[in-house]
This record gives structure tokens, C-alpha cells and sequence, in this order.
């Protein structure tokens, strides 16, 4: 059979006579995030069978590795610097790893359709791709998830490999958010602390984005004799002004030839999606950069602006290669130690000096050192659960493309998981179901959960509308964990009651946290099916302080704690005490 291929939900006015068929689950779900089937065949997803991907793991890295000493190169020359690998590898490395793993998947889809289907044509529309290259790698991440971003990466493979296609006179463009206007307040703060950031005081070590409350980062900086750095949290981060694309300046960027398909289509396609804040606006950056950062310092810490903050990602790729500044990165959220796969882990590791984790070590890495998780120590203290409160279901963010190479599901694999989470609690007894209240991820912007509740005919269940999941885990009994999220170790700290469920395809485990998890089933608290957790659930609700306070549950719970979840009362005096013997070293 002849079919013409819908590769996004931006794919409407069907014609009668044609048969059509999905490039994936994605074109069922609109950009509003409704899921609505559109009545045509869906292919399967390709990495279903996750060993195709698993397999391609270090053929990625290679590929990444080459690419960064290649853009080394360009760039270096197109801005007349000579910077180091390690420089490049801090401020556009997140970007390319992001944008290969991306690039290889979509390529993937679009040959698995055409090698397994009699597919002879699809609907390209007008585009620019000129207008494709965002700002910066934050804009580049929110981007990638969008139809209009995805329509015109599946049309430039198409086009990259000579298939038949149908121009459609319509425009598309990738819609952008303008900047937020700032109050006058808010400006004149920001200038008076970028003022006094910059005045020669005593900056050994400093922090951006610490996520420390701002009481305790004072706290902290007077404990190591500093003046305190509120510009840490408050400014965050920088804008730059945002230049023109700028064709002749990229047409600097060249790659070597090669006889691999997929590398001759990164070749073509790189320069025109590289961010502009590594191209027409770096001059820019470099500026912004020695403008509102300090000159020297001896230790530069952050949790997560290593990925983000272009700015910030420019002064420390130059501080640590031009003025030998330690960089120290911490854990700053759940999956690290614990996943099989984590690029983004791989990536701090690879850039810092030290970096912070919670309670794991990793025999690969020297660079790897213990501290006290601020955020664990402080849900310690916060959580506490509610004897007859709500059973609490936590929900990941849902993206419907794939976007990340990691242990988790992957573009429609999410709806899998989510219909899982729908059948646990149709398995649950009646009452049960009454108590259930879900928790949506604040981001969750790409799939209406609600409407596929109602699709599987459970209009009634609630959802949380407390805004903290301090406050909805306090008006609970028991949390239900999907995910390797911060979550699962902030309930498994405070000593909350606890069911965790996943896909072992999916949520692939490091051989030692396949040991800790295995302790974690045993006694109940760990389910590889939605069947044996609801079964589990079912079987302790009368009585769940009796099962998780009992001495088999507890002492998993605590082996597992002292892996992951390394908490301290006193972290303030063992983070001065760590730092400043950083310092001094």
C-alpha cells in the first residue's frame, strides 16, 4: 500500500483518496497538548526496542567528540581566539551533545518509515532556516519540543536524502517568547547588584545558582568570611542583546567530508542551528561576561547554571582555562548514580574539578566527592505525612519528542507510561480510588493529562492544587513515585511512605542501584508493574504505618539512603568546612 507520511500534528485537511500514516504518536498530540487521534496508521517507535539506541551510545560520544574539536577549530577561527577544548566543551557543549542525540533520532524515525513502508510523499511546509538558530541553549531546548521546530528537522532530512515531497505554500516559523518586561524596582536592584558584585571584596569562592534559599546562602558566606553573594540567585541569568543571523559569518563553519550519511547531514545542517551566542552575538557574551563577573576567584560553584546561563557557562570556561579557577558542580536532583544512562551527569563530571554528589561514588571518576544535600536536609524536616490523608500520584514532565539521551521514556514512550499510571489505578479497590490525587508536573505543557484521564473514563480523580509538593505531600498517607525524579529522594529522606513504580525498559538502572533497588522490592517498596504495585497498595492501605515502619521495609529505606540521599542537620558547618578547605588547597 502507497502512503503519504504526516510527520507532526501540524498535518491537517486530509484528502479522502490518499492513505496516510504517522511518522509517531506525536502527530496525535496537538501543540496545545490534546491528545486526539487523527485516524490514521501510527508507525511504532524505532527505540521501543531500546537496544538500538543502548547501542549507539558511544558512537554518539565519538561523534559529539569529533564535532566539538571541529567547532573548536571554526570557532576559534571565525573569533580570532585560540581557546582550549575544555573552554568550548563548557560553553556549547550542552548544546551539541543535546543536538546530535536529537538529530540521530529524528533521522532514525524518518528511515525506519521509509525502509518498512511504501511511502511516497509528505507535506513540506515554507520555512527559513535561516530562522531556525535560537539564542541560546535554553531557547534551543524549548524549541525542540515544538511542532514547527520538529516539521522543519524531519523536512530538512527528507530533503537531505532526495525523497519525494509536496511544497505547501503555507509559513511556518518557530515561535519564540519575547523577553519579559522587568519593573523599575526590579532594575535598579539588578544594577546595584551587579555594582557591588563587581567591587574588589573577597570573592574566593563564588556561587550562581547555588539553589540555596537566600537566608542560607548568606548564611553560608558569612560562614566562609565573604560578603554575601545575593547575586547568585537574584541575577540569573544575564541577557545579551540578541544580533541578526548572519550568513557569511557562518558559512566559517566547515566540517570535515565524510562518507556516513548521518555525519554528511549534521555537516549540513550545524551551522545553521548553532546558537547565536556562540556566533553573531559571542562578542557580546565575552563583554557581558567581564562586565558582571569578578576578575579572579579561587573557586567557582554552581547546581545547575553550567547547562543554561551562557554568560556564566563563557566567564568559567575562561576563568578555568586562563586563571586556573576550581569549578565544583553539584547533584542537583534525582537519576544521578542511579540511571544507566545520564548524558547531562557525564557532562558536569567531564567539565568540573569536583563534583558534588549526594552519597554515590563512581569508580570511573576521581573528581567525585560527597557532600550533604542542602535541598534533603531540608525535606527532612518538612515532610510529614498525614496518617489519613490523600494516596499522592507524582507525574514527570511528559515531552512528546524525544529530547534528551537518558534512562527514562523517550517522545510517545511517555504516553505508555502515563496509560500505565491510568491502569494502577483502575487495579485499586473502589475507596482506594477515591483517595488518589495527582500531582501534574509544573512543566507538564505537552500532553493535557486531564484529557486523557477522561479518555480511559476516570473523569473524577483529582488533581492537586497545592503549589508546593512540600504542602500536597503533607496532606497525604502515601506517595506514589513514577518517576527517577528529586522527589523519590526527598520522600525516601523524610522517612515518607512510599511505592515506586516503572518500566524497568525504560528507567535502566547502574549495576550497583539494581543491587539497592533490588532490597527496595523485596519489601514491597519497588514495583516493576503497575499490576504489583496496585496489589502492594491494596493489600496495606488499612494500615500503612504498620508495613513501612517494620523492620525489613526500614532497613532497605536506610540502605538506600545512605547511597543516594546523604542528608546533614548541620550542612551549613560541613559546606564551610568543605569549601574552605578548597580554597586553601
Amino acid at each position: 500500500m502507497k502512503y503519504d507520511l504526516i510527520t507532526t500534528s501540524l498535518h491537517n485537511n486530509f484528502a479522502k483518496d490518499i492513505n496516510y500514516i504517522n511518522l509517531g504518536e506525536w502527530c496525535n498530540i496537538k501543540s496545545d497538548g490534546k491528545y486526539q487521534k487523527n485516524g490514521h496508521k501510527t508507525l511504532r517507535y524505532i527505540f521501543d526496542e531500546r537496544e538500538l539506541l543502548n547501542k549507539k551510545q558511544v558512537y554518539l560520544v565519538d561523534l559529539y567528540e569529533s564535532y566539538l574539536g571541529q567547532l573548536k577549530h571554526n570557532l576559534n577561527q571565525l573569533h580570532n581566539t585560540s581557546y582550549n577544548i575544555k573552554f568550548w566543551r563548557i560553553l556549547i557543549g550542552p548544546w551539541l551533545k543535546y543536538f546530535i542525540d536529537i538529530i540521530y533520532e529524528r533521522y532514525n524515525c524518518i528511515n525506519f518509515a521509509y525502509n518498512n513502508y511504501n511511502i511516497i510523499n509528505t507535506k513540506v511546509f515554507n520555512y527559513k532556516l535561516e530562522n531556525c538558530a535560537p539564542q541560546d541553549f535554553s531557547e534551543f531546548r524549548k524549541e525542540a519540543n515544538t511542532d514547527e521546530w520538529n516539521h522543519i528537522i524531519f523536512s530538512e532530512i527528507i530533503k537531505f536524502q532526495s525523497r519525494k515531497f509536496a511544497r505547501c505554500s503555507e509559513e511556518i516559523k518557530i515561535k519564540r517568547q519575547n523577553n519579559k518586561y522587568l519593573p523599575r524596582y526590579k532594575k535598579i536592584i539588578k544594577k546595584i547588584l551587579i555594582y557591588f558584585n563587581k567591587l574588589p571584596i573577597n570573592k574566593n569562592i563564588y556561587t550562581v545558582n547555588s539553589l540555596l534559599g537566600y537566608k542560607d546562602l548568606i548564611k553560608l558566606h558569612l560562614k566562609l568570611k565573604q560578603f554575601p553573594n545575593l547575586f547568585d540567585t537574584l541575577v540569573k541569568p544575564i541577557g545579551i542583546k540578541n544580533r541578526i543571523y548572519d550568513k557569511k559569518l557562518r558559512a566559517h563553519i566547515v566540517f570535515q567530508n565524510h562518507s556516513d550519511e548521518f555525519n554528511l547531514l549534521l555537516n549540513n545542517i550545524i551551522k545553521f542551528y548553532l546558537p547565536k551566542d556562540y556566533i553573531e552575538n559571542f562578542n557580546d557574551l565575552k563583554k557581558s561576561a567581564m562586565l558582571n563577573y569578578p576578575k579572579k576567584t579561587n573557586v567557582i560553584y554552581t547546581a545547575n547554571a553550567y547547562s543554561y546561563d551562557e554568560v556564566f557557562k563563557y566567564w568559567v570556561a575562561r576563568s578555568v582555562t586562563k586563571s586556573d579557577s576550581k569549578f565544583i558542580i553539584a547533584q542537583h536532583g534525582g537519576r544521578s548514580g542511579i540511571s544507566k544512562y545520564l548524558q547531562s551527569q557525564d557532562h558536569q563530571i567531564a567539565i568540573a574539578d569536583k563534583f558534588l554528589s549526594w552519597g554515590w561514588k563512581n569508580d570511573s571518576s576521581n573528581k567525585i566527592d560527597i557532600l550533604s544535600s542542602y535541598k534533603l536536609s531540608k525535606s527532612k524536616k518538612n515532610l510529614k505525612y498525614e496518617k489519613n490523608g490523600n494516596i499522592l500520584i507524582i507525574q514527570p514532565t511528559y515531552f512528546k519528542y524525544f529530547y534528551c539521551n537518558l534512562s527514562m521514556p523517550h517522545g510517545p514512550q511517555w504516553l505508555s507510561h502515563l496509560k500505565d499510571q491510568i491502569l494502577l489505578i483502575k487495579n485499586l479497590e473502589k475507596n482506594i480510588q477515591n483517595k488518589i490525587l495527582v500531582r501534574k508536573a509544573v512543566r507538564n505543557n505537552q500532553i493535557d493529562v486531564n484529557r486523557y484521564f477522561e479518555l480511559y473514563n476516570l473523569k473524577n480523580i483529582k488533581f492537586d492544587k497545592y503549589k508546593s509538593f512540600t504542602d500536597s505531600a503533607n496532606n497525604s498517607r502515601l506517595c506514589i513515585v513514577t518517576d527517577n525524579s528529586t522527589i523519590l529522594l526527598e520522600c525516601m529522606t523524610a522517612n515518607f511512605p512510599t511505592i515506586i513504580y516503572w518500566d524497568k525498559d525504560y528507567y535502566e538502572l547502574s549495576s550497583e542501584a539494581e543491587k539497592i533497588f533490588d532490597s527496595l522490592s523485596k519489601c514491597g517498596i519497588f514495583h516493576y508493574s503497575y499490576t504489583s504495585a496496585a496489589t502492594k497498595i491494596n493489600e496495606i492501605h488499612g494500615n500503612i504505618s504498620s508495613w513501612w515502619n517494620c523492620i525489613q521495609t526500614q532497613e532497605a529505606r536506610i540502605k538506600f539512603c545512605k547511597k543516594y540521599c546523604y542528608s546533614n542537620e548541620n550542612w551549613l558547618l560541613e559546606w564551610s568546612n568543605y569549601f574552605t578547605k578548597l580554597d586553601k588547597n
